[in-house]
């Protein structure tokens, strides 16, 4: 029996010993790996945005502003008709009727 014990310790001292050489054998070959093997970093580059659209107005300049009488106003004095600042009376068209009261079907009640 004690020789048994004996060799049970003699193999699971070999057993972890050679566990351990063939981890270290490849943690340095990584390590090794990783200094030849230099990976370069991406690099960002910024892009410069334009606008999307130019657009070129050939615009005509500004005829001058005549102030001759007041100024502006809008409307169109060339179609009016009568005095200015008078207009005649014109009665509105149609006839006014009273609103109906709506009478509900016993079928939508």
């Amino acid at each position: 029996m004690n020789n048994h014990y004996t060799m049970s310790v003699a193999l699971e001292q070999r057993k972890n010993s050679q566990a351990a050489m063939i981890t270290a054998g490849f943690a340095g070959l990584m390590i090794l790996l990783m200094f030849l093997l230099k990976w370069q970093l991406p690099v960002f580059e910024k892009t410069i945005e334009s606008p999307a659209i130019e657009v070129e107005l050939n615009l005509p300049d500004e005829p001058p502003t005549v102030v001759a009488g007041g100024g502006g106003g809008g409307g169109n004095p060339v179609q009016a008709s009568g005095p200015a600042g008078a207009a005649p009376y014109s009665p509105p068209q149609g006839v006014n009727e009273d609103s109906k009261d709506i009478q509900m079907d016993d079928d939508e009640k």
